[in-house]
């Protein structure tokens, strides 16, 4: 049985999952950080969405500056918020 907290969704003796809202707020590396995070921090994040037990979505936007062009990964905050305080705790 489902019951939903807070917008999240609760299978009780399973886990407890992040549900997508559609006006998701989504960031790159860049975005939250407020600094380039190189290519190494990326692929650690990359993989860690990968690695979540539930589906991350994840989009792409084309950049183009001085410093860099090319394509960023773009994740919803929540999940990036929770990934830094776990690295960082």
């Amino acid at each position: 049985m489902w019951i939903s907290k807070n917008k999240l969704l609760y299978l009780p003796q399973i886990k407890i999952y992040k549900v997508m809202e559609k006006d998701e707020k989504m960031l790159s590396l860049y975005d939250y950080l407020g600094r380039a995070a190189g290519t190494d921090l990326g692929k650690e994040v990359m993989d860690a969405a990968r690695a979540y037990p539930k589906f991350i979505k994840v989009e792409i936007r084309e950049v183009s500056n001085p410093a860099y062009t090319g394509k960023v990964m773009l994740y919803p905050q929540w999940f990036l918020e929770e990934y830094f305080s776990s690295v960082s705790s």
